[in-house]
């Protein structure tokens, strides 16, 4: 009996550990993203354009955003965002690039950070978001490629 008991102790613990290592995070409800909300400037632009990211609460399960990038004061860019849990699990959400809705799972999140991956994306395959010293810092990369884009808070 003894050795059952064992048995099922060390499979439920191996299953445990496979599931928590698998790189998704279980999210719980003191996952937010409240540091990404607010309207942000883009400070490392291409001269002659201007990149902004508003992001909103729009319910405890999801945060909306718009990225834009104008020259001249005409919009020549858009993009609408959303962080939305589905099933447990974290989804950054781009409509308005592709004729389709690009997913990517968020795979970590910190009190002021995550990374988000879809492996069949062509580019990017990885989207990070950080908070850092008062600057919102969005990088999109796959294996060969990155970009930086460095906001600070519109001060409007």
């Amino acid at each position: 009996m003894k050795l059952n008991s064992l048995f099922i102790f060390l499979a439920v613990f191996f299953l445990n550990a496979e599931t928590s290592n698998s790189g998704i995070s279980v999210c719980s409800q003191e996952d937010n993203f409240d540091w990404i909300i607010g309207e942000w400037v883009r400070i490392n632009d291409k001269e002659g354009i201007t990149t902004t990211e508003k992001w909103e609460n729009s319910s405890d399960n999801m945060y909306s955003g718009i990225g834009l990038a104008s020259k001249d004061g005409e919009i020549v860019f858009r993009e609408d965002l959303r962080i939305l849990k589905k099933n447990d699990t974290w989804i950054y959400e781009v409509t308005g690039v592709n004729s389709d809705t690009t997913n990517f799972l968020i795979s970590s999140i910190t009190s002021n950070s995550f990374t988000a991956i879809n492996l069949d994306n062509p580019f990017p395959k990885e989207i990070n978001y950080r908070a850092e010293e008062g600057r919102l810092i969005a990088e999109i990369s796959d294996d060969e490629n990155k970009i930086v884009f460095e906001f600070r808070k519109d001060q409007k």
